[in-house]
């Protein structure tokens, strides 16, 4: 997943993703999302098809 994938999902501007990155302040709400979609797409999961069956759309 893109940062711009993740910013749509997340509905805020990939530039403040972009931001956190570099100040390694991230939210621990957006670290906890990132950490368990990227479980879950290790394990097989497409995770655009998990969220879309939940309602959650870009």
């Amino acid at each position: 997943m893109t940062i711009n994938d993740f910013a749509s999902y997340l509905c805020i501007r990939p530039a403040s993703v972009s931001n956190y990155s570099k100040s390694g302040a991230i939210p621990r709400t957006y670290a906890i999302i990132a950490m368990l979609l990227c479980d879950a797409a290790n394990c097989g999961v497409n995770n655009d098809r998990l969220l879309g069956s939940s309602g959650v759309i870009p």
